[in-house]
């Protein structure tokens, strides 16, 4: 299987795959629900990453630098690319 890269992500397209991430951040919405928004790289590119549910898991799950492995969707915010995560963890060699 060849490997998963930021720069061939599609809109609708569902991913599974290792990043470097890059930035990390704890924030909330408007209306004070939690989430977290990171910066994913590798050697082909960026992506900003969002995760709304089981924030406080996922949060303690991996940290700024970590190589994570993650699955989700892309999707279109304010007219860029997105990957929106269902799952994420630290990919260490436990995992």
């Amino acid at each position: 299987m060849k490997p998963t890269t930021i720069k061939s992500f599609k809109l609708g397209s569902q991913i599974k795959g290792f990043f470097l991430c890059n930035q990390k951040y704890l924030k909330t919405t408007r209306f004070g629900d939690p989430f977290i928004d990171i910066l994913l790289k590798d050697s082909t590119g960026s992506i900003r990453g969002k995760i709304w549910s089981n924030v406080e898991y996922f949060s303690s799950r991996f940290e700024k630098g970590d190589i994570v492995a993650v699955k989700g969707s892309i999707i279109k915010f304010n007219n860029d690319n997105e990957l929106s995560l269902s799952f994420i963890n630290n990919a260490s060699k436990d995992f």
